[in-house]
């Protein structure tokens, strides 16, 4: 309204100086304040919405995006040996001849994010988008028996005279990653595990070894494997015996 006043007296004063101002003349005078008005009032809108939206991303700025990683077999407050001995569960629990999937995974201790069972045990505890470099918390992410299969009536069954219990995980400490590897490499030796090759050096530590499934066949395999990613550790380990 003071806007309209300043205007009109300005543009009346300037008609005023050049001679008298009709009725005619007002009218269309104010005619051009109105206008006017309504421009100015645009452009104060738009400097204010302007304003506050500066304002706004001061006050509050936008939160930065994270990925969020859904696994579902923590162990970062388990102790380095109580990780070792959720292992040796697995290892000393494998499923029987005949058994159903469903009896064997209420045996385990969280609930996997998929199973592959086609062609065997086999399952994942963390969203298969996540890749595994995506290391932000000491977890179990997969858990599966080699030498399993799936019979003709969808039980568990066994295709060979030997079983590999497979366990890999993410660790973020360095000590804590190579002591756990220390561990559960002491567990899984024995004497059929011959002629081992075990590398603790770089950013690639492995284990190979040739396992006699009997006493006198043998194959190669690397039943230990540890690697060093930016932000933590992968390590595999894979518990061979005879049936």
């Amino acid at each position: 309204m003071r806007k309209r006043v300043v205007l009109l007296t300005f543009l009346v004063v300037s008609f005023c100086m050049t001679g008298c101002v009709s009725d005619a003349e007002y009218k269309a005078l104010e005619g051009r304040v109105s206008y006017l008005e309504e421009q100015l009032a645009t452009k104060d809108s738009s400097t204010t919405v302007k304003a506050e939206s500066i304002r706004s991303q001061m006050e509050e700025p936008e939160e930065l995006e994270t990925s969020e990683t859904a696994y579902t077999y923590r162990i970062d407050d388990l102790s380095d040996q109580n990780v070792v001995e959720e292992c040796q569960y697995y290892f000393n629990n494998i499923p029987y001849q005949g058994e159903s999937y469903d009896d064997y995974m209420a045996t385990l201790k969280a609930t996997p994010v998929n199973s592959q069972n086609d062609y065997g045990v086999a399952y994942r505890f963390y969203e298969n988008s996540i890749d595994d470099r995506s290391i932000d918390c000491d977890a179990i992410t997969d858990i599966g028996v080699i030498g399993t299969q799936t019979e003709m009536d969808g039980s568990i069954g066994y295709s060979s005279n030997y079983y590999g219990v497979s366990v890999k995980m993410t660790i973020r400490d360095y000590d804590r990653a190579a002591n756990i590897y220390a561990m559960l490499y002491d567990v899984i030796v024995d004497e059929n595990y011959r002629e081992i090759n075990d590398t603790r050096d770089s950013t690639i530590w492995s284990a190979n070894a040739l396992y006699y499934n009997t006493d006198s066949g043998a194959f190669g395999t690397e039943f230990m494997s540890m690697s060093k990613e930016n932000s933590g550790y992968i390590l595999s380990a894979t518990y061979y015996r005879r049936r």
